[in-house]
């Protein structure tokens, strides 16, 4: 289905804790259904419901990754415990208005499904110009890329297997690289659904990577606005480069998402053609020219098909971010060539300094003074 430019919104399953069934120990990380191990699709795990900002809790019972073989299967967390809804159980005299809360991870991922479907009505409307950027907008790995890096990290969040300091799993850069080889948290994936996050992104328009080799030749366009998304194709070996426009710092997202290649299908079962290598790098610089550049952190998962990287308080300074096709694992079939993925982020821009603020406004005071002493 994922060659039909559809979403596969599946649930996580309700096996995380077992503890409520009775068993001595919780079912804990390799926890997640069969279907929800799959590539090419987003899983979704539970949360407390609760009112806006207080929903801070996976539930007990949903399932969690990391899968056996230590990837990254849950995507993403959304209400699905304490559930209130119209039950046809009706004590006698109250007609039809009673209702039930139920809990499962199967009510978390309708939750999702509806977001993705207003933000592809959104992107019809968004970018009705021009259609091939809509349907860019609308395209699985764009909406994955989208949704993930809004997402909201609650308490604990941390991705598993990080080298070169705790940054990764603290949120906190603490000098020296970065390198994260399991980009997501076993428990709630890349945090709580935030709708307004992923529409704020989407919002902010397709941008086109600011260096993008093609054969012989490099393609330049302008540097990207600190928050955006794109969907673009990355060459065997290769490195499409974004720049971002001005000095960004404190918090930032990105996350880079494409498919396990699959074929036609026979006998009713697509093929399985492979996987590309795809990883993520973050460099930063001391100027706009970006004329010495050093690297800052870099996702580099060998077996996961989505990368992740996320901190609160990155240094002030120049940034650009790389997305490159390190190989191909063909599964004894062809070597594809051009990898088609989603990307997304957003950088925060730094306050200016209150220094800078005392001197604005000294220099606005100055001037009214004058005008008054004109008047």
């Amino acid at each position: 289905i994922s060659t039909k430019s559809v979403s596969i919104v599946v649930a996580a399953g309700n096996e995380g804790d077992l503890r409520s069934a009775g068993a001595s120990s919780s079912g804990g990380t390799n926890s997640l259904g069969e279907q929800a191990g799959a590539y090419n699709l987003i899983t979704v795990g539970s949360v407390t419901n609760a009112p806006a900002g207080t929903a801070t809790n996976v539930s007990f019972f949903s399932s969690r990754g990391y899968l056996a073989n230590g990837r990254s299967a849950l995507d993403i967390v959304a209400p699905g415990e304490g559930i209130q809804m119209p039950t046809t159980n009706v004590p006698a005299g109250l007609g039809s208005t009673a209702t039930t809360t139920a809990n499962g991870t199967s009510f978390a991922a309708p939750a999702v499904a509806s977001v993705i479907a207003r933000l592809s009505q959104f992107a019809s409307n968004r970018f009705t110009a021009v259609p091939s950027v809509a349907t860019d907008a609308q395209d699985p790995r764009t909406m994955k890329a989208l949704l993930m890096t809004s997402a909201t990290k609650l308490a604990n969040w941390g991705q598993g297997s990080v080298l070169g300091g705790t940054a990764g799993l603290t949120g906190s850069l603490t000098g020296g690289v970065t390198s994260v080889t399991q980009p997501l948290d076993p428990n709630q994936g890349a945090g709580l659904l935030n709708a307004n996050g992923a529409y704020s992104i989407m919002d902010a328009g397709k941008k086109s990577p600011t260096l993008q080799p093609n054969g012989f030749v490099i393609i330049q366009n302008s540097p990207v606005t600190p928050t955006g998304w794109d969907f673009n194709t990355v060459k065997l070996s290769l490195t499409n480069t974004y720049q971002v426009s001005g000095k960004v710092g404190g918090s930032m997202a990105i996350t880079l998402d494409w498919y396990r290649d699959v074929g036609a299908a026979v006998a009713g079962t697509n093929s399985i053609l492979g996987m590309a290598n795809l990883d993520l790098y973050l460099y930063s610089s001391l100027d706009s020219a970006f004329t010495n550049v050093s690297l800052t952190a870099q996702s580099i998962s060998s077996i996961d098909n989505v990368e992740h990287l996320w901190f609160t308080n990155l240094t002030a300074a120049y940034y650009e971010f790389t997305v490159g096709y390190t190989g191909y694992d063909s599964q004894g079939g062809p070597t594809i060539t051009n990898e088609q993925y989603g990307l997304a982020w957003t950088f925060a821009v730094p306050e200016p300094s209150s220094l800078l603020l005392a001197a604005l406004g000294l220099t606005t005071l100055w001037w009214q003074t004058k005008r008054k002493r004109r008047a």
